[in-house]
């Protein structure tokens, strides 16, 4: 820890010391962070960290302005969960949908917020989520008016209290719980969903859920708070360093209770294994559980049509440092395609089956078509960890999820429902191009447990080693929507695509002065160029064909070779004659005069 004036700081008996004068140093300027006694670097908006919260009404247009005032760094701000309806330059992602803004500069993100719910928003540069750059954002609805829920600590009985819970780690995942208090659990990423009951709650980074506390047959007393860290196939977590509050139950006098304790455990939400494997007696009740009360709000910003495609999609590791999708590993572009898609080239033609590239990889999809995303989670080797799957601009409907188990060694057992190719096998496959082992579930309609009716929406969902989720959108907001892993890593190291949506009309929704960005290359001195736009339902927008000067030249723009621009040898011309003229006028004029003074 640091303080401005008073330098290196360390802890001792619940106080704040700093090393040069050993004086007490206000908590308040301070960054605690999580209470280690160390001091890193952070990137903070506002000078704290969380953020400050944002909490804006439904329906209601808001700017959010932000001000780089870092000396050599860029940032964007991206409002995770916000679907960005009509705004995609707004969503914050930097050489996707925007230019970075760059120290000195300002951004001003206006949107109107469509969905009430938790979110949060963050950095999406480089890992600067990981230094502190994030912070709540809440969009109210008509139920949590009179209460303020996120400020409530000390909960009077018979009385439910709402908690949002988000997860903003970047890594790491996490096992909430208040031992002897359950949880109804009400809404998971925005949407409502017929309520359950459970003891603990599996939290995957980018999740969020809202839950109340059930209070009804609750003892009065202190309540502990429990974040573990969880970690590995075996979901193990340190009973000896959890993230750690308390909960104050009092009766309505006011009047303080004994210390209670209990350690009864029942039933976990979001397992993404069929048994939790660190505790078998441990209840799982997987995420495709949850049922939704379709009340979300169903916005199409263009014409729905009967068209349907289906993509496999594999998030895996490729060497020790890279990751990406279908073995994609995703090169950033240099220019914001949703403004500038004529100009990046999004082939991936080195990619195949069973061989990875570097690339921009688009995947484009279809104006008002209904779109089945699978996301695997195949890997050659031992099957390790965890993705948490994140798609911009849209919510999702779960329709099955396809789980693991793991074996004594720890190892996760793949599922037998993917086949990754003819030949090689699944275990020597790097499973690049999947399909269905049953090939009758080409049909939708006949793959086993899966659910068409009320499935749960989500932006944001984990795939377990080894499984699979299947996920259906509908095309309807126009943009270009980054999908990819939401563990930071992961991300910095390829695990990211591009949804280009209905590339037709996402010109009618684009800020008329959104900047635009590019390298130079400072072509005119060594050769021409033409560029060649393809047609957008092809796999790039477009390439740059490079002619150099023995090729015929007649298809370019001819290079200016005078100061005065085009046919500026005529113009040169013209000039030389004009001043010639008015030099010899001078001269008649001037021998008129002497003349004229000699008689």
């Amino acid at each position: 820890m640091i303080d401005k004036d008073k330098g290196h700081l360390y802890t001792q008996n619940r106080t704040i010391l700093s090393h040069l004068s050993e004086e007490k140093v206000d908590i308040n300027n301070v960054i605690s962070a999580d209470g280690w006694n160390m001091t890193r670097k952070l990137i903070t908006a506002n000078g704290t960290m969380p953020g400050p919260d944002i909490i804006v009404h439904q329906n209601q247009k808001i700017t959010i302005v932000v001000y780089n005032h870092l000396l050599s760094e860029e940032v964007s701000i991206h409002l995770h969960g916000i679907e960005q309806f009509g705004t995609p330059a707004m969503d914050g992602v930097p050489f996707v949908t925007q230019c970075p803004i760059l120290p000195g500069q300002s951004f001003n993100y206006t949107f109107t917020p469509r969905i009430g719910g938790t979110y949060f928003y963050h950095s999406h540069p480089g890992m600067q989520f990981d230094l502190g750059l994030f912070g709540a954002f809440i969009v109210l609805q008509d139920w949590n008016h009179l209460i303020d829920s996120e400020t409530i600590l000390k909960s009077t009985k018979m009385v439910n209290i709402r908690k949002r819970l988000i997860s903003v780690a970047s890594n790491q995942h996490f096992l909430f719980s208040i031992p002897g208090i359950k949880f109804i659990v009400k809404e998971t990423d925005d949407d409502e969903i017929q309520p359950i009951i459970v003891d603990k709650i599996l939290l995957f980074t980018g999740e969020r859920y809202d839950i109340e506390l059930n209070l009804e047959n609750v003892n009065e007393g202190v309540y502990d708070i429990f974040a573990h860290s969880i970690s590995g196939n075996n979901l193990n977590f340190k009973n000896e360093s959890p993230g750690h509050a308390y909960l104050h139950v009092i009766n309505n006098n006011s009047m303080e209770t004994p210390f209670n304790v209990s350690s009864e455990e029942k039933t976990i939400l979001n397992c993404p294994f069929v048994v939790y494997p660190a505790m078998p007696n441990w209840t799982c009740i997987p995420l495709s559980a949850l049922k939704t009360l379709n009340r979300l709000e169903q916005i199409h910003l263009t014409q729905k049509t009967n068209k349907q495609s289906e993509y496999f999609l594999n998030l895996s590791f490729v060497g020790f440092k890279t990751s990406g999708i279908n073995g994609r590993i995703f090169k950033m572009p240099t220019i914001a395609p949703l403004a500038q898609a004529s100009e990046i080239d999004t082939s991936c033609y080195n990619c195949g089956a069973e061989n990875s590239c570097f690339c921009s990889h688009s995947i484009n999809l279809a104006t008002g078509s209904e779109v089945i995303f699978i996301f695997l989670n195949f890997d050659i080797g031992p099957l390790l960890m965890v993705h948490s799957v994140h798609i911009h601009g849209h919510k999702f409907q779960v329709l099955k999820i396809g789980l693991t188990s793991v074996n004594s060694a720890g190892v996760a057992i793949p599922t037998s429902d993917i086949k990754c190719s003819d030949s090689p096998s699944n275990a020597e496959s790097l499973c690049y191009n999947a399909r269905w082992s049953n090939d009758t579930w080409a049909e939708i309609d006949n793959i086993h447990e899966i659910n068409l009716q009320n499935g749960v929406y989500k932006d944001t969902v984990v795939i377990s080693p080894g499984g699979y989720a299947i996920l259906r959108i509908r095309v309807t907001n126009p943009g270009v929507w980054s999908v990819h892993c939401h563990r930071s890593l992961h991300l910095a190291s390829g695990m990211n695509a591009m949804l280009n949506v209905s590339f037709e009309n996402q010109r009618n929704f684009l800020p008329w002065d959104l900047p635009t960005c590019r390298s130079f290359y400072n072509r005119r001195q060594s050769s021409h160029y033409v560029r060649t736009t393809r047609n957008p339902t092809e796999t790039s927008y477009d390439v740059t064909t490079k002619i150099s000067h023995e090729e015929d030249i007649n298809t370019v723009t001819n290079t200016t070779t005078s100061l005065f621009g085009d046919g500026g040898q005529t113009t040169a011309l013209v000039i030389i004659i004009i001043f010639c003229t008015v030099i010899t006028i001078q001269r008649i004029l001037l021998i008129f005069t002497i003349r004229k003074l000699r008689k």
